[in-house]
């Protein structure tokens, strides 16, 4: 498969799910280890395409993936936060529904079923 039509081509989802991931599951992860993973996802994506283009595109993404997860915890374990970022309890949100929603959401699906009705 050429590199071009591979799904998730130089895809920054790896990066993004492993800075997610760390960042919760770390309370004393730095800035610094979430940018570095944000930039060097693609980075190590895109040298994986171009030096092992014979691995499967989701190896490809799990690699990243654990490349990420070893630089942040290198970087945390170099310069962790004096203290463990916590999280807050906000206020509860109004989830009262608009009076249009449900009128609305009803003329979307009548719109979806006459469009599968005509280009089907």
């Amino acid at each position: 498969m050429r590199t071009a039509q591979r799904p998730g081509t130089f895809s920054p989802s790896p990066a993004i799910t492993a800075v997610f991931v760390f960042g919760i599951a770390v309370r004393k992860a730095p800035l610094a280890a979430g940018m570095a993973g944000l930039l060097l996802g693609p980075v190590i994506y895109g040298l994986l395409l171009v030096f092992a283009p014979g691995i499967a595109f989701l190896n490809h993404m799990a690699i990243t993936f654990i490349s990420l997860i070893v630089v942040m915890a290198l970087i945390t374990l170099v310069r962790p936060l004096a203290e463990p970022v916590t999280f807050r309890s906000q206020p509860p949100i109004d989830m009262t529904p608009s009076i249009y929603a449900e009128g609305l959401g009803a003329g979307v699906v009548v719109a979806t079923v006459m469009l599968y009705v005509v280009f089907w």
